[in-house]
């Protein structure tokens, strides 16, 4: 199919745009960075594809960027207000002097620009607050897809590398930099990870976890202090053979509800007492 020129117009604004499409798809609206802002903002239906020139079937590449350079010269699209164009055409992307100039001026205005930050900061909070939790699925989605992506992170912040242990068979199940990578794959939580590699907690779960080249943490399992008191769901009535279990069952976070027990307090809803 022969390559074309083609010019793209915003039927809400009367914006416009200057590309080359060696594939003649009348799909394709451009690659220009503020072009697919603008089709991201208003949708592909409120935008218009006409061709302005159709190169010859031998057409080499360089042929159709000079044409592209030509139409974007001729049009005046790279310094025209009106125009989605940032260069002058082919395959640089060497902006022009007015274009450098236009986005250092709209940099300057957006950092000190106080009310357009504050309606930023309250759409943004508006957003969490509509949307609970999305943060956490996309946070979880993109370490699943990259999972060295945290620990490459980690890293960089200093993070010393540590592995699982698992109590029952002692041997290592996962290691890594990252606690919150490993919590995300083991089911864990994060926060009795750090107790445990810093000799806080015991354990979490049926594993130990130990820093490399870190002794603290001993393979077998730690005398107990005594049994385990029950503790009884004042509001349900049930009674649960540990506050660890109670926990694990509703899905708690075990050190965090031990302290508000010992307090006197309520916890994750509930009011709580020893048996």
């Amino acid at each position: 199919m022969a390559a074309i020129i083609y010019k793209i117009t915003n039927l809400v604004n009367g914006k416009w745009y200057i590309g080359k499409d060696s594939h003649n798809n009348p799909k394709y609206l451009g690659s220009g960075l503020l072009i697919i802002k603008a089709v991201k903002k208003y949708g592909k239906e409120n935008f218009n594809k006409e061709v302005l020139e159709i190169l010859p079937e031998n057409a080499t590449h360089s042929d159709l960027n000079l044409a592209e350079i030509s139409w974007i010269s001729k049009t005046n699209a790279a310094n025209d207000r009106m125009s989605y164009n940032l260069t002058y055409g082919g395959d640089g992307v060497i902006p022009t002097d007015k274009t450098r100039a236009k986005i250092a001026k709209i940099n300057r205005k957006n950092a000190t620009n106080e009310d357009r930050n504050r309606k930023l900061s309250v759409a943004n909070k508006e957003f969490q607050k509509n949307n609970p939790g999305i943060n956490k699925e996309r946070f979880k989605s993109a370490f699943l897809k990259n999972p060295l992506l945290r620990d490459e992170m980690a890293i960089k912040q200093g993070a010393r590398r540590f592995f699982v242990i698992g109590i029952a068979s002692k041997e290592i199940v996962w290691d890594g930099f990252s606690r919150r990578r490993c919590a995300l794959e083991l089911g864990l939580d994060s926060r009795t990870i750090w107790d445990c590699l810093k000799g806080i907690s015991h354990s979490h779960y049926g594993y130990y976890f130990r820093y490399e080249g870190s002794e603290h943490l001993p393979l077998t399992k730690k005398p107990s202090g005594g049994p385990k008191k029950k503790i009884k769901n004042v509001d349900t009535g049930e009674i649960f053979s540990s506050i660890s279990y109670a926990a694990r069952k509703l899905g708690l976070h075990p050190g965090s509800m031990a302290n508000a027990v010992r307090a006197g307090k309520g916890f994750g809803g509930y009011s709580w007492e020893r048996v």
